[in-house]
């Protein structure tokens, strides 16, 4: 189970361990056992939290961040129209690159959206040279 993750949704939601205990009835020191590895929340409180988050419980225990954005752009994005998406899924070029590729392979079906991508132009120079 990913504690990280736990921390990415509360940076995400601009929320605290606190509001997460109080709005789900879970004991804020089972939040706490969980930060400091002496235990993993059941998944009956893991539910509670993905919930609480909006999320998918896999998003608790996965990749969800990663996983997350090719979901929301194959099932969500279709139905909507957005003038610009903004993409940020790499910690480095290295484990980049096939992200971004992947990403890029959605303008095409989304042609009335423009795709901003961070560090794209280090990304293209990385990509030239592997090829």
């Amino acid at each position: 189970m990913s504690y990280s993750n736990y921390e990415k949704l509360l940076e995400l939601k601009k929320s605290t361990s606190y509001k997460v205990a109080k709005a789900t009835g879970i004991a804020h020191s089972t939040l706490s056992d969980w930060k400091n590895g002496r235990s993993v929340p059941k998944a009956d409180k893991l539910k509670l939290i993905a919930d609480y988050f909006g999320v998918e419980m896999s998003c608790l225990v996965g990749n969800c961040f990663e996983d997350g954005c090719f979901s929301f752009a194959e099932n969500e994005m279709q139905k909507g129209s957005y003038d610009v998406v903004f993409t940020d899924l790499w910690h480095d070029v290295g484990d980049g690159l096939p992200l971004y590729r992947r990403m890029r392979s959605y303008e095409d079906r989304l042609p009335q959206s423009r795709f901003l991508y961070w560090i794209e132009k280090t990304m293209r120079c990385y990509e030239k040279e592997m090829l």
